[in-house]
């Protein structure tokens, strides 16, 4: 396993899909009556859970918010939502609600053959289950792939929101409900 040739195109730490700074400071035992998290249980699966755990950490969210939006303009809406979809399959994940995706989203399953699907859709879900599932096994192969529809950059900004939306998708996977999209991102709440 070789390293991967996207290195030399790391955007500068000014740019600020690298910068957003998150800070993270815990509460003590007691602060909010955190002691122990029972709500988490009796509220799992429910946007009231992602709220409470959003208090146990507002700046942490808060960041993930600044991501969330930021990497929205960066990434084909629809390639994304196709990803993230899968990604969720994948992992037993609740599933994001993915808007505009139609008979793709029902199809989802057959992107290897169906012809619903443009060899970008392919090259991404490739990568993403991939990435999902060993990230270690990501291959040159499947980075070329995606070289051949996008810059180095927007490659690159695809690998941060897919990262992002496994988080995302794991985060949910504890809390028992999908992460309400962040208020710029997704409708107004």
């Amino acid at each position: 396993m070789g390293i991967l040739d996207v290195e030399s195109a790391r955007p500068a730490q000014s740019d600020p899909l690298f910068s957003v700074n998150v800070s993270f400071v815990p509460r003590g035992v007691g602060d909010s009556g955190t002691d122990s998290v029972p709500w988490l249980v009796e509220e799992a699966g429910s946007r009231a859970a992602w709220d409470r755990v959003r208090e146990l950490a507002p700046s942490v969210f808060a960041g993930f918010d600044e991501i969330e939006v930021e990497l929205q303009g960066l990434v084909p809406t629809e390639i994304l939502g196709l990803c993230r979809s899968r990604m969720a399959a994948l992992l037993g994940a609740p599933n994001p609600v993915e808007k505009g995706l139609g008979e793709k989203l029902e199809r989802l399953s057959e992107w290897p053959s169906s012809p619903l699907f443009t060899p970008l859709d392919r090259a991404a879900i490739a990568f993403a289950e991939q990435f999902v599932m060993d990230v270690t096994g990501v291959d040159q192969s499947q980075v070329d792939s995606l070289l051949e529809h996008w810059t180095t950059e927007e490659t690159l900004a695809f690998v941060n929101a897919l990262w992002f939306s496994e988080a995302m998708l794991r985060l949910g996977l504890v809390v028992g409900a999908e992460r309400p999209a962040a208020p710029a991102w997704g409708e107004a709440e």
